[in-house]
């Protein structure tokens, strides 16, 4: 396997040569990879590139970022995102209660423990977000489902993942996962990435086709794209 970084229309491509057969991109929030075949010319490698230009810039814009400086320290009062609100978090030591709603404060109670508190903190939210997330999203995703004319069995069971690099999937098989963090956005933010997926049911790309089911469910989707874009990594705070 070989490397090499080529400079296509303002773009910086990682070229990946390899034993594979075919060509294609790779998009994650570090970077945009080629992986070719090993005798590919490397123009037709720029030229795939410049075919997908307008492909590449839609994602690498709808693209979660990767954890950064947007991670806060869990104190008392640090706030917390919630369906578009913000509550301060309230730390509750010694206590063996579930994590609750309590006004404006998201109250965490945690044990004594010799592992170190902001440790135990994000472990206990982070589970108690990814349950709200599986309940919440499963359920939104069944009503869309029924609206869009998605087979029940696609619903019957979603999975909340701890994605890097998306907000959701759709697999090949119409299996249907979600980024837990998504719950922190706006719900009509949510909404849409649920529809979005969804929509994956019926047309397995971004298609004209594919924008036409979404934008008949949700016409002002592209706002919500563009909240994702603009502020998707506030929700990467921890």
């Amino acid at each position: 396997m070989t490397t090499k970084t080529l400079s296509i229309d303002g773009l910086e491509i990682q070229l990946v040569r390899s034993k594979r057969r075919t060509l294609g991109l790779e998009l994650s929030p570090t970077g945009i990879k080629a992986r070719a075949p090993l005798r590919m010319s490397e123009q037709a490698v720029i030229e795939f590139v410049k075919v997908k230009r307008g492909w590449i810039n839609k994602h690498l814009g709808s693209m979660p970022p990767s954890p950064t400086d947007n991670t806060v320290e869990l104190t008392q009062g640090a706030p917390l995102k919630l369906r578009g609100q913000t509550f301060n978090l309230d730390i509750k030591q010694g206590s063996r209660q579930k994590v609750r709603i309590q006004g404006n404060h998201l109250i965490v109670p945690v044990q004594h423990s010799k592992t170190p508190l902001q440790t135990r903190v994000k472990n206990k939210l982070t589970k108690w977000y990814k349950d709200v997330a599986q309940q919440e999203l499963h359920t939104r995703a069944r009503y869309y489902a029924m609206q869009m004319n998605v087979p029940e069995r696609r619903t019957d069971q979603i999975y909340v993942r701890d994605y890097k690099r998306r907000w959701g999937c759709c697999d090949s098989n119409g299996k249907l996962s979600f980024n837990w963090r998504i719950l922190q956005a706006p719900t009509a933010v949510s909404d849409y990435v649920v529809i979005h997926e969804l929509a994956h049911c019926h047309e397995f790309n971004h298609s004209q086709r594919f924008w036409r089911i979404v934008a008949k469910q949700m016409p002002e989707y592209q706002q919500h794209e563009q909240w994702l874009t603009e502020h998707g990594h506030t929700l990467y705070q921890f």
